[in-house]
């Protein structure tokens, strides 16, 4: 899949609001409005293609491991998830066919649903991390862009039309060399944990 590469697992959702999920990279990495994909040029390429997204209206999140043992003030670890032994454990699709990642980051296991969500008229992407393990401290990756600003203590603009809320935490905002890292630092005192973003586009002007 553009952008993801060869284990790409794209998912498109009622209202129009698409995602790939790279299982390799154990990353949510792209989000998308409007049309789905072109997937002929990997039918027509024998595999060796790419499947092409069929919109501008998208934003790029930090692809890779999004939790990591590690503090807000230190760099953000470069560890691939192969490095790190943590494994894709696949999928489950509810009745209407929409997909629940499973994968493990350390000792924790994550199982990630996206899902479509409207608000006001739009259509969102809802998406509920449920995370299970012993308690620890962690850094949750938002998102890594030259532009990322504040809008409020729960919700962060990427790149002017992509806001992301955290719902009950807190995002920070941090230099990371020519770009910006937003994390959310993770207290899990419960077994299972919860995080809850909501990811929203917004042409300019409207």
């Amino acid at each position: 899949v553009q952008n993801t590469g060869k284990r790409g697992i794209s998912v498109g959702y009622p209202g129009g609001v698409n995602i790939t999920f790279d299982a390799e990279n154990l990353g949510l990495n792209q989000v998308w409005w409007g049309r789905f994909l072109d997937a002929r040029p990997v039918w027509t390429g024998q595999g060796s293609g790419q499947a092409h997204l069929l919109s501008r209206d998208r934003g790029t999140l930090a692809n890779g491991p999004a939790l990591q043992t590690v503090r807000e003030d230190e760099p953000w670890p470069k560890t691939t998830r192969r490095e790190r032994g943590d494994q894709f454990l696949g999928y489950e699709l509810d009745p209407q066919q929409r997909p629940t990642f499973r994968y493990t980051s350390g000792d924790l296991t994550i199982e990630d649903t996206p899902r479509e969500h409207i608000q006001d008229g739009k259509t969102q992407l809802r998406r509920t991390l449920v995370v299970r393990g012993e308690w620890q401290s962690l850094q949750f990756l938002l998102a890594r862009h030259k532009d990322i600003t504040r809008v409020d203590e729960q919700t962060i603009r990427v790149d002017r039309w992509l806001t992301i809320h955290t719902g009950k935490h807190t995002a920070v905002i941090l230099p990371a060399g020519e770009e910006k890292e937003a994390r959310l630092s993770m207290l899990f005192e419960n077994d299972p944990s919860e995080i809850q973003l909501t990811y929203t586009w917004t042409k300019e002007g409207k």
